[in-house]
């Protein structure tokens, strides 16, 4: 059995410095939070090579994919595809996307309730499973890393 935790949770005050502590404690990966972005990347991969932990998990970190507002998800399709780019060249498992959770946390607007054509629930569902399938899917085969989808009820 593999054990793995996120960066936030993992001792230590630099990235390096949490690699090395989780390589000590027996872990195997570490899921990439606050610095899933191209800036920490070389970082990110240095110190995998030098402690043997894995950055399996990377995470979205700019605009809400069900924002009601097309550039914000533009933003979030961005940054997804960016975090898939690090994961799979990283040799990652994937990227972890609660859909609605920056939406919901953060007060951006949701998709308006059309009914009867469609129900805000549906119209969320539909635009996911298009840009996922659109947009997302394609580029997610070519770096080699998978969507981790995390339905979010408590939000």
């Amino acid at each position: 059995m593999r054990f793995s935790i996120r960066e936030h949770m993992a001792p230590g005050k630099s990235l390096r410095e949490k690699f090395e502590n989780l390589a000590r404690m027996g872990f195997s990966g570490i899921e990439i939070v606050q610095s899933s972005t191209p800036e920490h990347f070389d970082e990110i991969v240095e110190a995998s090579k030098a402690t043997g932990i894995v950055p399996n998990i990377f995470s979205v970190r700019a605009g809400a994919i069900l924002d009601a507002r097309r550039g914000e998800r533009e933003k979030a399709v961005q940054s997804l595809k960016e975090a898939l780019s690090m994961c799979g060249e990283a040799g990652g498992v994937g990227v972890i996307l609660p859909p609605l959770i920056a939406v919901k946390m953060q007060g951006r607007p949701r998709i308006p309730d059309l009914s009867p054509l469609a129900s805000t629930r549906k119209l969320e569902f539909e635009l996911l499973v298009a840009i996922l399938k659109e947009e997302v899917a394609p580029h997610a085969e070519k770096v080699g890393a998978c969507v981790i989808i995390e339905p979010l009820n408590r939000y």
